[in-house]
């Protein structure tokens, strides 16, 4: 197989991922970048009170799994 016909073939790493699996990883990413500030009670990511729209959001996601 020449090195032409290999670099038009769609690798693994450039196949979208499926729906699920994006929004799985979404709600992690959002518990990881939404986490209180320490004493204040607010949002790090956002700055509002915690806990912040994103999280609910993520929360609500996490149980549809």
């Amino acid at each position: 197989m020449s090195t032409a016909a290999t670099s038009l073939e769609p690798s693994m790493n450039d196949a979208p991922l499926p729906q699920p699996v994006q929004l799985y990883g979404l709600t992690v990413l959002a518990f990881l970048l939404h986490t209180p500030t320490r004493g204040l009670q607010r949002c790090v990511r956002c700055g509002t009170a915690w806990p912040c729209d994103h999280l609910r959001l993520a929360y609500r996601l996490r149980e549809g799994f």
